[in-house]
């Protein structure tokens, strides 16, 4: 049978392939639907498809259910988490130093590592979902050459925060567990609550026949309603 492999195989390059499909071939559907696929979904939001295509259109969005194609295990997943980016800095008492004969081997980024190691990621019930948020290091930065130890290093942070939370509430948190280090943040962006409160909604009817309509999935469960999860993340520890 066909199938898609290659990078971006598990993202949403299976998502589109399946979206495509329903759109030839659901000539009649129930309800009105607007396909939407764009571009420099993971750069800068200035590039973002969806955000240009927002500013020109915001009428396509006028909608009652949105459903995102990102591959989910076959489970249908209500909401999703915020997510926000800063940068954590952090510097040595003594200046750059060539590594030949230099005591101070500890690495500056070393306390900055410790305190994401030892912070332990919360689970939020929000609507009855289970959301479980994480604090990340995504990237690391310093030195000047390859045989210099640096006096200063820049550690970039993703936190995925319950839609509970504000973006304001979420960087007060970030904020609170790494006291004490210069912290300027670089991109904040509340979640989506799964609004399950309701259920005489359309979105929430909507989302259980979804849930419902999906019957077969490749281990033979059938798929429930549950919260987003972020998926490729890892802690340092």
């Amino acid at each position: 049978m066909p199938y898609l492999w290659g990078r971006g195989t598990v993202d949403m390059k299976a998502g589109t392939a399946v979206q495509l499909k329903l759109a030839a071939e659901l000539t009649d559907p129930a309800v009105d639907v607007t396909w939407m696929w764009y571009d420099n979904e993971e750069v800068e939001a200035s590039k973002n498809g969806l955000g240009l295509l927002a500013a020109v259109r915001p009428d396509l969005f006028e909608a009652d259910f949105a459903i995102l194609g990102e591959p989910s295990d076959g489970e249908v997943e209500g909401g999703c988490n915020g997510t926000l980016r800063a940068i954590v800095r952090t510097t040595a008492s003594a200046r750059t130093a060539h590594v030949r004969g230099s005591a101070r081997t500890r690495s500056i980024g070393a306390p900055i590592l410790t305190r994401l190691a030892e912070y332990r990621a919360r689970e939020v019930l929000v609507e009855g979902l289970l959301y479980r948020e994480s604090l990340s290091a995504v990237r690391i930065t310093g030195g000047v050459a390859g045989n210099v130890i640096p006096d200063a290093c820049e550690v970039e942070v993703n936190y995925r925060f319950a839609p509970n939370k504000s973006a304001a509430d979420a960087e007060a948190h970030v904020r609170a567990v790494l006291a004490g280090f210069d912290l300027e943040v670089d991109r904040r962006r509340r979640g989506r609550a799964p609004r399950t409160r309701r259920p005489d909604r359309p979105t929430v009817r909507g989302r259980r026949r979804c849930a419902a309509a999906t019957e077969v999935r490749l281990d033979g469960r059938r798929p429930v309603l549950g919260p987003r999860h972020p998926r490729g993340e890892l802690r340092p520890g």
